[in-house]
Protein backbone atom coordinates (compact mmCIF):
# COMPACT_ATOMS: atom_id res chain seq x y z
CA UNK A 1 0.00 0.00 0.00
CA UNK A 2 1.38 3.80 -0.76
CA UNK A 3 -0.24 6.59 0.52
CA UNK A 4 0.64 9.72 -1.44
CA UNK A 5 0.18 13.31 0.53
CA UNK A 6 1.84 16.30 0.90
CA UNK A 7 2.48 18.31 4.49
CA UNK A 8 -0.52 21.43 4.87
CA UNK A 9 2.03 22.11 8.30
CA UNK A 10 5.09 21.27 9.00
CA UNK A 11 6.35 17.99 10.19
CA UNK A 12 8.05 16.59 12.47
CA UNK A 13 9.40 13.39 13.44
CA UNK A 14 12.45 14.16 15.54
CA UNK A 15 16.30 14.67 14.58
CA UNK A 16 19.38 16.48 15.81
CA UNK A 17 19.43 19.31 17.42
CA UNK A 18 16.01 20.16 17.68
CA UNK A 19 15.55 19.95 14.11
CA UNK A 20 14.04 17.60 11.19
CA UNK A 21 16.92 16.59 9.31
CA UNK A 22 15.05 14.44 7.62
CA UNK A 23 12.07 12.52 8.03
CA UNK A 24 12.67 9.48 10.37
CA UNK A 25 10.09 6.64 9.94
CA UNK A 26 9.83 5.32 13.84
CA UNK A 27 8.48 9.18 14.16
CA UNK A 28 5.40 8.55 12.03
CA UNK A 29 4.64 5.12 13.47
CA UNK A 30 5.00 6.04 16.74
CA UNK A 31 1.83 8.50 15.83
CA UNK A 32 0.05 6.00 13.59
CA UNK A 33 0.21 3.97 16.84
CA UNK A 34 -1.21 6.32 18.95
CA UNK A 35 -3.96 6.77 16.89
CA UNK A 36 -4.36 3.08 16.15
CA UNK A 37 -4.72 2.73 19.79
CA UNK A 38 -7.72 5.12 20.68
CA UNK A 39 -9.36 3.84 18.25
CA UNK A 40 -9.63 0.21 18.78
CA UNK A 41 -10.38 1.00 22.49
CA UNK A 42 -13.08 2.94 21.38
CA UNK A 43 -14.32 -0.18 19.01
CA UNK A 44 -14.09 -1.85 22.72
CA UNK A 45 -10.75 -3.96 21.96
CA UNK A 46 -7.72 -4.36 23.92
CA UNK A 47 -5.04 -2.20 23.26
CA UNK A 48 -2.22 -1.56 25.99
CA UNK A 49 0.07 1.02 27.31
CA UNK A 50 2.82 0.56 25.38
CA UNK A 51 5.03 2.63 27.82
CA UNK A 52 4.85 -0.37 30.55
CA UNK A 53 5.27 -2.98 28.07
CA UNK A 54 2.75 -5.41 29.44
CA UNK A 55 2.60 -7.51 26.26
CA UNK A 56 4.96 -10.21 25.80
CA UNK A 57 5.35 -13.89 24.53
CA UNK A 58 2.65 -15.27 22.11
CA UNK A 59 -0.51 -12.85 23.98
CA UNK A 60 -0.24 -9.42 22.32
CA UNK A 61 -2.71 -6.65 22.35
CA UNK A 62 -4.26 -6.01 18.78
CA UNK A 63 -2.02 -2.65 18.67
CA UNK A 64 0.91 -4.88 19.67
CA UNK A 65 0.02 -7.45 17.43
CA UNK A 66 0.64 -4.90 14.06
CA UNK A 67 2.97 -2.44 15.62
CA UNK A 68 5.30 -5.11 17.58
CA UNK A 69 6.30 -5.73 21.32
CA UNK A 70 9.07 -7.38 23.25
CA UNK A 71 9.94 -10.51 21.20
CA UNK A 72 7.12 -10.02 18.22
CA UNK A 73 8.39 -8.09 15.28
CA UNK A 74 6.45 -5.28 13.76
CA UNK A 75 3.99 -6.64 10.72
CA UNK A 76 5.25 -3.66 8.32
CA UNK A 77 7.83 -1.88 7.14
CA UNK A 78 7.30 2.15 6.28
CA UNK A 79 9.54 3.59 3.87
CA UNK A 80 9.69 7.29 3.08
CA UNK A 81 9.93 7.86 -0.68
CA UNK A 82 9.05 11.01 -3.20
CA UNK A 83 10.36 14.36 -2.81
CA UNK A 84 12.94 15.39 -0.94
CA UNK A 85 11.52 17.86 2.11
CA UNK A 86 12.69 21.59 2.46
CA UNK A 87 12.86 22.56 5.96
CA UNK A 88 10.59 25.51 7.23
CA UNK A 89 11.47 28.50 9.02
CA UNK A 90 13.04 27.79 12.69
CA UNK A 91 11.17 30.27 14.95
CA UNK A 92 12.56 31.85 18.23
CA UNK A 93 10.95 32.08 21.33
CA UNK A 94 7.62 33.50 20.51
CA UNK A 95 5.94 35.11 23.35
CA UNK A 96 1.79 35.91 23.06
CA UNK A 97 2.08 38.15 25.95
CA UNK A 98 4.74 40.71 27.19
CA UNK A 99 3.49 39.42 30.65
CA UNK A 100 4.59 36.16 29.51
CA UNK A 101 7.91 34.51 31.13
CA UNK A 102 8.67 32.24 28.81
CA UNK A 103 7.09 31.52 25.48
CA UNK A 104 6.98 28.56 22.64
CA UNK A 105 9.89 27.85 20.86
CA UNK A 106 9.37 26.27 17.58
CA UNK A 107 11.90 24.53 15.11
CA UNK A 108 11.83 24.15 11.80
CA UNK A 109 9.94 20.84 10.41
CA UNK A 110 9.42 19.13 7.11
CA UNK A 111 7.22 20.38 4.17
CA UNK A 112 6.80 18.80 1.28
CA UNK A 113 4.22 18.59 -1.74
CA UNK A 114 4.67 15.16 -2.51
CA UNK A 115 5.49 12.02 -0.01
CA UNK A 116 4.74 8.39 -0.41
CA UNK A 117 4.47 6.62 2.61
CA UNK A 118 5.01 2.54 1.54
CA UNK A 119 3.70 0.49 3.37
CA UNK A 120 5.44 -3.14 2.91
CA UNK A 121 3.99 -6.31 4.79
CA UNK A 122 7.32 -7.67 7.18
CA UNK A 123 5.83 -11.52 6.66
CA UNK A 124 3.20 -13.27 3.54
CA UNK A 125 -0.42 -13.69 4.96
CA UNK A 126 -0.50 -10.67 6.83
CA UNK A 127 -2.02 -8.10 4.26
CA UNK A 128 -5.70 -7.60 6.39
CA UNK A 129 -4.39 -5.69 9.07
CA UNK A 130 -2.36 -3.43 6.96
CA UNK A 131 -5.53 -2.83 4.65
CA UNK A 132 -6.71 -1.32 8.04
CA UNK A 133 -4.42 1.45 7.83
CA UNK A 134 -5.84 3.01 5.11
CA UNK A 135 -9.08 4.15 6.89
CA UNK A 136 -6.11 5.08 10.23
CA UNK A 137 -4.09 7.67 7.22
CA UNK A 138 -7.95 8.81 6.40
CA UNK A 139 -8.84 9.69 9.26
CA UNK A 140 -6.09 11.47 10.70
CA UNK A 141 -5.49 13.31 7.55
CA UNK A 142 -9.12 14.69 7.80
CA UNK A 143 -9.05 15.46 11.88
CA UNK A 144 -5.67 15.43 13.30
CA UNK A 145 -2.33 15.58 12.55
CA UNK A 146 0.74 13.06 12.20
CA UNK A 147 4.10 13.12 13.81
CA UNK A 148 5.31 14.52 17.18
CA UNK A 149 4.15 18.05 18.48
CA UNK A 150 1.22 18.00 17.21
CA UNK A 151 0.06 20.10 19.96
CA UNK A 152 1.55 22.67 19.12
CA UNK A 153 0.94 23.07 15.14
CA UNK A 154 2.54 20.27 13.43
CA UNK A 155 1.73 17.45 11.12
CA UNK A 156 -1.48 18.20 9.63
CA UNK A 157 -1.43 16.30 6.24
CA UNK A 158 -3.84 16.25 3.16
CA UNK A 159 -4.04 12.66 1.27
CA UNK A 160 -3.65 12.92 -2.65
CA UNK A 161 -4.58 9.11 -2.63
CA UNK A 162 -4.28 5.50 -1.34
CA UNK A 163 -2.99 3.10 -3.79
CA UNK A 164 -2.96 -0.62 -3.34
CA UNK A 165 -0.64 -1.83 -6.21
CA UNK A 166 -1.49 0.20 -9.14
CA UNK A 167 -5.17 0.61 -8.16
CA UNK A 168 -6.58 4.25 -6.48
CA UNK A 169 -8.71 2.91 -3.13
CA UNK A 170 -12.17 4.77 -3.63
CA UNK A 171 -13.59 6.90 -1.01
CA UNK A 172 -16.05 4.04 -0.33
CA UNK A 173 -13.40 1.05 -0.07
CA UNK A 174 -11.09 3.17 2.23
CA UNK A 175 -14.09 3.63 4.70
CA UNK A 176 -15.50 -0.15 4.09
CA UNK A 177 -11.22 -0.79 5.77
CA UNK A 178 -13.05 0.28 9.44
CA UNK A 179 -14.88 -3.26 8.61
CA UNK A 180 -11.13 -4.70 9.26
CA UNK A 181 -10.72 -2.42 12.53
CA UNK A 182 -13.80 -3.51 13.93
CA UNK A 183 -13.04 -7.57 13.42
CA UNK A 184 -9.65 -7.01 14.90
CA UNK A 185 -11.30 -5.51 18.03
CA UNK A 186 -13.59 -8.03 18.47
CA UNK A 187 -10.47 -10.74 17.88
CA UNK A 188 -9.12 -8.75 21.02
CA UNK A 189 -11.68 -8.03 23.19
CA UNK A 190 -11.09 -5.50 25.66
CA UNK A 191 -11.92 -5.52 29.27
CA UNK A 192 -12.99 -3.45 31.90
CA UNK A 193 -10.22 -1.12 33.35
CA UNK A 194 -7.88 -1.54 30.04
CA UNK A 195 -8.42 2.38 29.27
CA UNK A 196 -7.56 4.03 32.52
CA UNK A 197 -5.48 7.32 31.77
CA UNK A 198 -5.35 5.85 28.32
CA UNK A 199 -6.61 7.64 24.90
CA UNK A 200 -10.01 6.25 23.36
CA UNK A 201 -11.34 7.84 20.64
CA UNK A 202 -14.61 7.95 22.76
CA UNK A 203 -13.31 10.60 24.53
CA UNK A 204 -12.54 12.78 21.55
CA UNK A 205 -13.36 16.03 20.01
CA UNK A 206 -12.83 17.54 16.81
CA UNK A 207 -13.26 20.68 15.65
CA UNK A 208 -12.22 22.44 11.60
CA UNK A 209 -12.45 26.27 11.80
CA UNK A 210 -12.25 28.37 8.40
CA UNK A 211 -11.34 32.15 8.37
CA UNK A 212 -13.03 34.42 6.29
CA UNK A 213 -12.03 34.91 2.59
CA UNK A 214 -11.02 38.72 3.51
CA UNK A 215 -8.87 37.63 6.82
CA UNK A 216 -6.03 39.63 6.85
CA UNK A 217 -3.15 37.51 8.85
CA UNK A 218 -0.69 40.60 8.71
CA UNK A 219 -3.03 42.99 10.85
CA UNK A 220 -3.54 40.97 13.63
CA UNK A 221 -2.13 41.29 16.76
CA UNK A 222 0.17 38.16 17.70
CA UNK A 223 1.17 38.34 14.19
CA UNK A 224 2.93 41.85 14.78
CA UNK A 225 4.19 40.53 18.57
CA UNK A 226 6.49 37.82 16.46
CA UNK A 227 8.80 40.77 15.57
CA UNK A 228 10.64 37.76 13.61
CA UNK A 229 9.19 38.88 10.02
CA UNK A 230 11.50 37.25 8.08
CA UNK A 231 10.60 34.23 9.29
CA UNK A 232 6.96 34.59 9.65
CA UNK A 233 7.23 35.81 5.70
CA UNK A 234 8.77 32.51 4.91
CA UNK A 235 6.08 30.50 6.59
CA UNK A 236 3.72 32.09 4.64
CA UNK A 237 5.14 31.58 1.59
CA UNK A 238 5.06 28.06 2.48
CA UNK A 239 1.41 27.72 3.07
CA UNK A 240 1.01 28.33 6.58
CA UNK A 241 0.89 30.64 9.99
CA UNK A 242 2.37 29.92 13.39
CA UNK A 243 -0.78 30.52 14.78
CA UNK A 244 -1.46 27.42 17.19
CA UNK A 245 0.69 29.79 20.28
CA UNK A 246 -1.81 32.48 20.15
CA UNK A 247 -4.14 29.93 20.21
CA UNK A 248 -3.35 27.86 22.96
CA UNK A 249 -2.82 30.96 25.36
CA UNK A 250 -6.53 32.04 24.20
CA UNK A 251 -7.71 28.50 25.56
CA UNK A 252 -5.35 28.38 28.81
CA UNK A 253 -7.17 31.22 29.81
CA UNK A 254 -10.58 29.68 29.42
CA UNK A 255 -9.41 27.00 32.26
CA UNK A 256 -8.29 30.51 34.41
CA UNK A 257 -10.72 32.01 37.57
CA UNK A 258 -11.39 34.96 34.46
CA UNK A 259 -13.15 32.62 32.63
CA UNK A 260 -15.59 33.54 29.49
CA UNK A 261 -19.01 33.32 29.98
CA UNK A 262 -19.72 29.84 28.83
CA UNK A 263 -17.00 28.32 30.99
CA UNK A 264 -18.15 30.42 34.56
CA UNK A 265 -20.98 28.14 34.17
CA UNK A 266 -18.92 24.53 33.84
CA UNK A 267 -16.32 25.52 36.08
CA UNK A 268 -17.84 27.15 38.44
CA UNK A 269 -17.93 24.23 41.09
CA UNK A 270 -14.68 23.24 40.14
CA UNK A 271 -12.01 22.39 42.51
CA UNK A 272 -8.23 22.47 41.80
CA UNK A 273 -8.69 24.73 39.11
CA UNK A 274 -4.87 25.02 38.21
CA UNK A 275 -4.69 21.42 38.33
CA UNK A 276 -7.49 21.23 35.46
CA UNK A 277 -5.41 23.46 33.27
CA UNK A 278 -2.54 21.29 33.90
CA UNK A 279 -4.29 18.43 32.70
CA UNK A 280 -6.04 19.14 29.98
CA UNK A 281 -3.51 21.90 28.41
CA UNK A 282 -0.31 20.15 29.73
CA UNK A 283 2.84 21.79 32.04
CA UNK A 284 6.42 21.90 32.22
CA UNK A 285 6.36 23.47 35.85
CA UNK A 286 8.34 21.34 38.51
CA UNK A 287 10.60 19.53 35.90
CA UNK A 288 10.85 16.99 33.83
CA UNK A 289 9.59 14.60 36.47
CA UNK A 290 6.03 15.87 36.74
CA UNK A 291 6.03 17.64 33.01
CA UNK A 292 2.68 16.78 31.63
CA UNK A 293 1.99 16.65 27.70
CA UNK A 294 -1.56 18.08 26.47
CA UNK A 295 -4.49 16.71 26.31
CA UNK A 296 -6.01 19.46 23.73
CA UNK A 297 -4.32 20.60 20.49
CA UNK A 298 -4.23 23.03 18.00
CA UNK A 299 -2.97 23.43 14.50
CA UNK A 300 -1.40 26.38 13.12
CA UNK A 301 -3.29 27.99 10.18
CA UNK A 302 -2.45 25.83 6.91
CA UNK A 303 -4.16 27.01 3.34
CA UNK A 304 -7.11 25.38 2.11
CA UNK A 305 -9.14 25.96 -1.17
CA UNK A 306 -11.39 27.89 0.78
CA UNK A 307 -9.03 29.89 2.54
CA UNK A 308 -7.30 29.92 5.95
CA UNK A 309 -8.02 27.25 8.59
CA UNK A 310 -6.66 25.44 11.19
CA UNK A 311 -8.26 22.47 13.93
CA UNK A 312 -8.83 22.25 17.52
CA UNK A 313 -9.19 18.44 18.98
CA UNK A 314 -8.16 16.39 22.10
CA UNK A 315 -9.14 14.10 24.51
CA UNK A 316 -11.14 15.22 27.67
CA UNK A 317 -11.45 11.55 29.97
CA UNK A 318 -13.76 11.51 32.86
CA UNK A 319 -13.38 14.87 34.83
CA UNK A 320 -15.59 14.19 38.69
CA UNK A 321 -12.56 14.52 40.29
CA UNK A 322 -13.11 17.94 39.33
CA UNK A 323 -16.70 18.63 40.01
CA UNK A 324 -16.54 19.14 35.85
CA UNK A 325 -19.23 17.00 34.24
CA UNK A 326 -17.59 15.95 30.83
CA UNK A 327 -20.24 16.70 28.89
CA UNK A 328 -20.56 20.23 30.07
CA UNK A 329 -17.20 21.02 29.20
CA UNK A 330 -17.58 19.20 25.68
CA UNK A 331 -19.97 22.22 25.10
CA UNK A 332 -18.52 25.12 26.67
CA UNK A 333 -15.31 24.73 24.22
CA UNK A 334 -17.78 24.42 21.15
CA UNK A 335 -19.59 27.48 22.18
CA UNK A 336 -16.17 29.38 22.39
CA UNK A 337 -15.09 28.20 19.60
CA UNK A 338 -17.85 29.30 17.60
CA UNK A 339 -18.38 32.69 19.44
CA UNK A 340 -17.79 36.46 17.99
CA UNK A 341 -15.39 36.85 21.25
CA UNK A 342 -12.89 34.05 20.49
CA UNK A 343 -12.43 35.01 16.98
CA UNK A 344 -11.63 38.89 18.30
CA UNK A 345 -10.04 38.20 20.23
CA UNK A 346 -7.79 35.85 18.39
CA UNK A 347 -7.88 37.06 15.20
CA UNK A 348 -9.33 40.41 15.00
CA UNK A 349 -12.73 39.30 13.02
CA UNK A 350 -15.87 41.02 14.12
CA UNK A 351 -18.01 37.57 13.44
CA UNK A 352 -17.99 34.24 14.42
CA UNK A 353 -15.54 31.80 12.58
CA UNK A 354 -17.09 29.17 10.40
CA UNK A 355 -17.13 26.04 12.47
CA UNK A 356 -17.61 22.12 11.74
CA UNK A 357 -17.60 20.18 15.29
CA UNK A 358 -17.65 17.01 16.31
CA UNK A 359 -17.83 14.79 19.04
CA UNK A 360 -18.83 11.54 19.79
CA UNK A 361 -21.97 11.37 22.40
CA UNK A 362 -21.63 8.60 24.86
CA UNK A 363 -25.44 8.88 26.09
CA UNK A 364 -26.91 8.09 22.37
CA UNK A 365 -27.66 5.27 20.53
CA UNK A 366 -25.24 5.66 17.34
CA UNK A 367 -22.04 3.46 17.41
CA UNK A 368 -18.43 4.29 17.94
CA UNK A 369 -18.17 2.61 13.88
CA UNK A 370 -21.12 4.64 12.49
CA UNK A 371 -19.59 7.98 14.29
CA UNK A 372 -15.79 7.12 12.91
CA UNK A 373 -17.34 6.23 9.15
CA UNK A 374 -19.45 9.82 9.37
CA UNK A 375 -15.99 11.59 10.26
CA UNK A 376 -14.55 9.85 6.74
CA UNK A 377 -17.07 10.39 4.42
Amino acid sequence: MKVELKTLTPLWTGGVERNVDRIHETGLIGSLRWWYEAILRGLDGWACDPTKHKCKDEKHCAACELFGATGWSRKFRLNVEGELPKASSEFREIKISHSQDRGWRLGSGALSNNLTLSILPMRSGEQRDLNALAFLFSFIAGWGALGARTQVGYGVVHIENIRRGDQILPESEIVDTLFILERIAKEHPGTNGNYSGLPDIRDFFFARLTLPANFDEDAVWWSRQLSIKREYQAAKKQGFIPSAPAVRYEMRGWFRKQCPTSFERVLGSAKHLDDLRHDLMGTTQGGPNTSKGSRLYVSHLYQTKEGWEFRVWGWVPDLSYYNVKREALMQAIEQELASPRFSKVVFGLDKSLQLDWHCFDQNGKQSVADYLRGLVC
